[in-house]
């Protein structure tokens, strides 16, 4: 391993190792429903072991939430032009072009396969990242972390415009509401047996939660050190309730308090561990991290992909989730240099514009 001069390589490596935990997750899916009476009894345990009780998927999305909540507060507070302006046109353009251009291709080769459309409503929805909002299904089941992410865009926003993101005492207030929240609706969804969305505000709350801990560790500030660790601790005891009450009953997804619980806990450790104790500064990690956002995106389309091609060879699991996760890779190398790549650029030449323009009418 060759390290990396990175400041936050390690960030970076983690957010590559997180895409490669959500692809495995689904290939283990994928295995287990279509494919389990062809692998061998040690794959199956092995199988059961990754989506029932270590759900790695799970544990990325938790690391991936975390990461979030690390980065994106202290970019906006950082900004020196138009934090509001930079923050909205570098947010759009590393996040749409390419979750724009994931569309189409898992249509083709995820969807339509499977003999399922979707009304032109549902696309044209899906196309604005808000399809949930507005009670249209997801292309691909993966994109309600997204959407999950712009809410946790608007709250930092509002907070920026209140003067409250740059301060551990409000940061915090945000996590315990959303961790509140949590609590509350977990019993709503177990005492009226309806399936509320309990993951939407206890994921916000593990991204204000990381926020507090970059405060802690970069910025740090003694006060976020206190708030970060009591509160971390308190997520985690509290989970055991939200766990019981939101997933005692199965909703057709899968759904165990033991696998939420596990995963959560599971995904938190992992981050607090290898962004304080042993930070992993890797060229290779850090470039996954960096194409890990079209990882997430096109891992499920890499899977189907190599189960459809290999799926004849009498071959390992363990092989078949490497062989999905090198062509994965492959891909999202591709979908990085042409699409995400070039737009951010765009968005950054965009802001050196209007910099420009700003400056001509001060002078």
């Amino acid at each position: 391993m060759i390290a990396s001069n990175n400041r936050y390589g390690y960030i970076d490596t983690l957010r590559g190792i997180s895409a490669i935990l959500v692809i495995v997750s689904h290939m283990s899916e994928r295995i287990r429903e279509h494919y389990l009476d062809s692998v061998w009894v040690f794959e199956q345990a092995l199988m059961w072991l990754l989506s029932e009780i270590f759900d790695t998927g799970r544990i990325g999305v938790v690391i991936f939430f975390c990461i979030s909540g690390f980065l994106i507060p202290s970019s906006l507070s950082r900004s020196k032009f138009r934090p509001m302006l930079t923050f909205i046109i570098t947010r759009f353009f590393r996040l749409y072009p390419v979750y724009w251009a994931s569309i189409p291709i898992a249509l083709v080769v995820i969807q339509l396969p499977n003999g399922r459309f979707f009304s032109h409503g549902d696309i044209i929805a899906n196309f604005t990242m808000l399809q949930q909002f507005i009670g249209r299904p997801n292309i691909q089941g993966l994109y309600w972390t997204l959407q999950i992410e712009l809410i946790f865009y608007f709250v930092c926003v509002l907070m920026f415009i209140l003067g409250q993101l740059d301060k551990p005492a409000r940061v915090l207030q945000a996590a315990v509401f959303f961790l509140v929240a949590s609590i509350l609706m977990s019993a709503a969804r177990y005492l009226t047996d309806s399936k509320l969305p309990v993951a939407l505000p206890l994921s916000l709350s593990i991204m204000f939660w990381g926020y507090l801990w970059r405060m802690y560790l970069v910025d740090k500030n003694e006060e976020a050190k206190r708030f970060s660790i009591a509160f971390g601790i308190s997520y985690i005891i509290l989970l055991i309730p939200i766990c019981l009450m939101s997933y005692n009953r199965d909703y057709g997804f899968g759904e165990t308090w033991y696998k939420y619980l596990v995963s959560y806990t599971v995904g938190l450790f992992i981050f607090c561990f290898f962004t304080n104790f042993r930070k992993i500064n890797w060229i290779f990690g850090e470039y996954l991290g960096r194409i890990s956002y079209s990882m997430y995106l096109f891992g499920t389309v890499s899977i189907v992909i190599e189960l459809n091609l290999l799926k004849y060879l009498e071959i390992p699991v363990v092989l078949h989730m490497a062989i999905a996760v090198g062509l994965c890779i492959v891909i999202s190398s591709v979908t990085f240099a042409v699409i995400e790549d070039p737009s951010i650029k765009l968005g950054k030449r965009i802001l050196t514009f209007a910099r420009g323009n700003s400056a001509v009418k001060v002078g």
